[in-house]
């Protein structure tokens, strides 16, 4: 399926976003010794592609997302104490 340009320009400002989400999270993320990253990342990673699965509507998915995103730094403070 060719994309349009409108569509090729929306997936090219997606990716420049997501290009620009993780350096910035890449730069303010500390270098934490203690904290074992690992299972937060498959976590993270894990619920994200669950999402994309069963997510039917935009609303849908900012909602499970954000409370993906809650999870996650709970999980990472739990690991800080």
């Amino acid at each position: 399926m060719k994309q349009t340009m409108e569509e090729a320009a929306a997936q090219n400002a997606l990716n420049g976003l997501i290009t620009q989400t993780l350096f910035m999270l890449d730069q303010q993320t500390g270098k934490d010794q203690n904290t074992n990253y690992k299972p937060l990342y498959y976590g993270l990673f894990n619920g994200i592609s669950a999402i994309i699965e069963k997510a039917r509507t935009l609303e849908q998915a900012v909602a499970m997302l954000k409370q993906l995103q809650s999870e996650a730094e709970e999980r990472y403070v739990m690991q800080a104490e």
